[in-house]
């Protein structure tokens, strides 16, 4: 826990420093008001070091020193000195102890969350050993042929890669998850202080509305207590949305020009589609608002362009040297004559596998003879608060062509129809889809509570049914509903004299609760004051030694058996932080070292059956 704390402030200074060197040569000083400036500084130089060693992955192995690197020669690009001194002097008038000490708890608090065990499952199947390969090796060519999930391309996890060293190896899977966690809560608290004192503008309803919403299905999953991509999609999926809209109400106040503020978005887009393909609408709609919010000039759009382009380089190259298909997991663009290359074919086969999974179960097990849109009753049945949040949207949607038009309000729109769509299509998880899910309500919300109409009231019921509709009929869910009718009627009733700090405090209600009194009365749950727990297998099986042409690898034994559910067992198929190269099944049958000389590090190839 300690550990940790000291790990992310550091992360922030660094961060911070780059980012406001990002602000001060796209001439955002102005977006947003103080505090807000300086969490989304930190996440602007995250995205760019996050992209920069998925690119820096490609050549050499990550470890703290090629971090170091990589975080001062931002330093120097961006060239942030000049401006950093004037927040300093700037700093000084405006400190406030309240705030720090208010901040400095609120690392305490999440750092003891993040500290525990990792459970998440698909950690162990390949978040880790995906660090592992690239904190030890880099990127080696052909990876996936090992194990198809090595081959995704994520900055989220090449940032991850450079803790997993020294006193925190194997113990650096929590880092990023939850400084992800701690600067949404942050923001989530500057935005609510501004709402309690009515200094408050759209936008902060707006964001303060969107992490209640989807803040509760990531800490249900226990994603920050992991390294999953889906934290960082779904918080910056926040932060664009955010940003769009703020930019939108400043948008006739400034010229525009092929460096200008608008290219925000974009940056933190690509930050997310290169951690997972998933985000790929957000930057989508990122570049469209960079595009036409305002007038169209060809030469901005295509200064535009090809930032974007030089941003995502990297994800094309990691996916083309670890599958050879730029784009996996889809099999457009695939290279099938590379020796590493998994082939359309497999590619198609893995694409499927991952589509029963999400429509059906995990393992993918599909009914018999089912077609087209077969799954979509057993999905209605299994993802309650996806249902919940899609039909929330479409009433959303229908309220909002009634109401006056929002600045930047299309873009959302348009975003919460594009991503539901293409999750639908591909992997229908409430945990990859609540970054599309959440956009419509919260824009609707956030206008009813900006107004303090009676209809906030409809904030009660959508931000405590996605806390808590997992919940099975008991008397906790029996009293949870009792407290949101007697809430909604006392709102509707006294809403223009009621104080926001009342609203805010039944939203914290509703979604801590419940998880709160889970994890102080597990036995599960403990403490690591020092140190995050170390990462190991919760279902340890044998080990087994396979061959393979010019090399051995190791294998969870696949005839052991642990009980997922009461009821269900399953092999072990999860390699955690086994001795590489470890996978549970071969993505392809037929593999060897391509560089024997080299060991792993050459890569892989695949061998041409006769």
């Amino acid at each position: 826990m300690l550990l940790l704390l000291i790990i992310w402030l550091g992360l922030s200074l660094i961060s911070w420093s780059i980012g406001v060197g990002i602000l001060f040569h796209l001439e955002g000083e102005l977006l947003g008001q103080s505090g807000d400036r300086e969490i989304l500084a930190i996440w602007l130089g995250l995205s760019v070091i996050s992209i920069s060693l998925l690119g820096v992955c490609l050549v050499v192995p990550l470890s703290p020193g090629v971090g170091s690197i990589v975080a001062i020669a931002l330093i120097i690009l961006t060239r942030p000195h000049r401006i950093i001194l004037q927040k300093i002097a700037t700093f000084r008038t405006s400190f406030s102890w309240k705030w720090a000490s208010f901040l400095g708890l609120l690392g305490i608090i999440v750092s003891a969350f993040i500290s525990q065990k990792v459970t998440a499952y698909d950690t162990g199947f390949y978040h880790f050993p995906a660090i592992k390969w690239l904190s030890e090796y880099g990127l080696v060519s052909g990876v996936s042929l090992l194990h198809y999930p090595l081959g995704y391309p994520s900055s989220w996890l090449a940032l991850s890669a450079v803790f997993n060293a020294g006193i925190l190896t194997d113990r650096a899977a929590t880092v990023m998850g939850g400084f992800a966690l701690l600067l949404a809560l942050s923001q989530t608290a500057i935005c609510g202080q501004r709402i309690i004192v009515k200094k408050q503008q759209i936008s902060d309803w707006f964001f303060v509305i969107s992490a209640f919403l989807c803040l509760p299905i990531l800490t249900w999953f226990q994603l920050p207590i992991s390294p999953s991509p889906d934290v960082a999609v779904v918080i910056l999926s926040t932060i664009v949305t955010w940003t769009i809209l703020i930019l939108s109400e400043l948008q006739p106040q400034r010229k525009k020009h092929p460096f200008d503020p608008d290219l925000i978005p974009v940056i933190l887009a690509a930050a997310a589609v290169t951690s997972k393909l998933s985000a790929l609408p957000l930057f989508l709609i990122a570049a469209l608002f960079f595009a036409f919010n305002g007038s169209w000039q060809w030469k901005r759009v295509l200064s535009g362009a090809i930032i974007g382009i030089l941003l995502l380089c990297p994800m094309f190259l990691f996916a083309t040297i670890a599958t050879g298909c730029p784009l996996f997991p889809s099999s457009l663009f695939c290279f099938n004559n590379l020796s590493w290359s998994l082939g359309t074919e497999t590619v198609r086969e893995i694409r499927q596998i991952l589509q029963n999974c999400a429509r059906w179960t995990c393992p993918p097990d599909a009914p018999p003879n089912s077609l087209g849109w077969d799954w979509l009753g057993h999905w209605l049945q299994q993802e309650k608060r996806a249902v919940f949040l899609i039909g929330f949207s479409f009433v959303s949607l229908l309220a909002l062509k009634n109401r006056p038009k929002i600045a930047g309000q299309n873009y959302l729109i348009g975003l919460g129809i594009m991503g539901t769509i293409f999750v639908m299509y591909g992997s229908p998880y409430v945990r990859i889809g609540v970054a599309y899910f959440f956009i419509i309500p919260a824009l609707l919300l956030a206008t009813y509570c900006h107004e303090r109409s009676p209809k906030q009231a409809a904030a009660i019921w959508a931000i405590g049914g996605t806390a808590n509709l997992w919940l099975d009929l008991s008397f906790t869910l029996i009293f949870l509903s009792a407290l949101a009718v007697i809430f909604h009627i006392i709102v509707w009733r006294y809403a223009r004299t009621l104080k926001a700090s009342f609203l805010l405090g039944i939203f914290c209600l509703f979604v801590g609760l419940v998880p709160l009194r889970m994890y102080l009365t597990t036995d599960k749950y403990q403490f690591y004051w020092l140190f995050p727990a170390k990462i190991q297998a919760i279902n340890s099986s044998p080990l087994l030694k396979k061959h393979s042409h010019n090399f051995t690898y190791i294998m969870p034994d696949p005839n052991y058996l642990w009980e997922r559910s009461p009821g269900v067992f399953t092999a072990e198929d999860r390699c955690w932080n086994i001795e590489l190269p470890c996978t549970p099944q071969l993505t392809y049958p037929h593999i060897r070292l391509r560089n024997p000389e080299l060991g792993l590090a050459g890569g892989f190839a695949r061998i041409r059956e006769p």
